[in-house]
């Protein structure tokens, strides 16, 4: 019983720490995005300096757009996740 609750513990820690590395990595994208919208950049350009998905920054352009011009991250990865959420619930 010991070695499947250790087993437990680690696994959950595990996905603990994948979320953790994968909320990161959002983060960056998000300030990534916003720093090159404030300085006029547009979705394509910002696809081909970042080398990412176009539907991601296109998603993250959208709404930072909203945020302009102080473009809060924080509040932009909170609708991010909201969005992420809805999406989730409705499949």
């Amino acid at each position: 019983m010991c070695r499947a609750v250790a087993s437990l513990i680690e696994e959950g820690m595990e996905k603990g720490i994948e979320k953790g590395i994968e909320k990161g990595e959002l983060q960056k994208l998000v300030k990534q995005v916003a720093r090159k919208m404030s300085k006029g950049k547009t979705i394509d350009e910002i696809v081909d300096d970042l080398e990412e998905d176009y539907d991601e920054v296109s998603d993250i352009y959208n709404i930072a757009a909203k945020y302009a011009p102080a473009y809060n991250v924080e509040e932009i990865l909170k609708e991010i996740h909201e969005n992420m959420s809805h999406k989730q619930a409705v499949k």
